[in-house]
């Protein structure tokens, strides 16, 4: 094997800068015990469940004000982590930029843009 592999590295909030790839390594979510009536108790406590990402995506951090993280995806489109939520992975630069380049979306030519719009005509 002569191509060099990279590792991820799971991030502690403060540890986020701008410019890191990032990936999401799982998500909290806390629900309410509906039909958990076994301990009849005064006290509802919420529980909690960790969530693994169905699709793996890398992101590009554009800010941090943390806990909040704004990033964007490699179709130019924006989204923003609650990092009290999320827990997220650095990346590697060479393994982030390679995402970028091949996920980002096509540019169509002038001319095809031209031809579709006299089809709609």
């Amino acid at each position: 094997m002569n191509e060099k592999s990279y590792i991820s590295r799971p991030l502690k909030p403060d540890d986020v800068e701008r410019g890191d790839y990032v990936s999401i390594l799982n998500w909290t979510i806390e629900m309410l015990p509906i039909f958990d009536l076994s301990e009849w108790s005064d006290i509802i406590e919420p529980k909690r469940a960790v969530v693994l990402p169905c699709e793996t995506a890398v992101y590009r951090v554009i800010d941090v004000c943390v806990p909040f993280v704004l990033a964007r995806k490699p179709d130019g489109a924006h989204v923003t982590f609650d990092l009290r939520r999320y827990r997220l992975a650095r990346v590697s630069k060479q393994f982030g930029r390679r995402v970028f380049k091949r996920l980002k979306p096509k540019v169509e030519s002038v001319a095809t843009v031209k031809s579709l719009a006299e089809l709609t005509e």
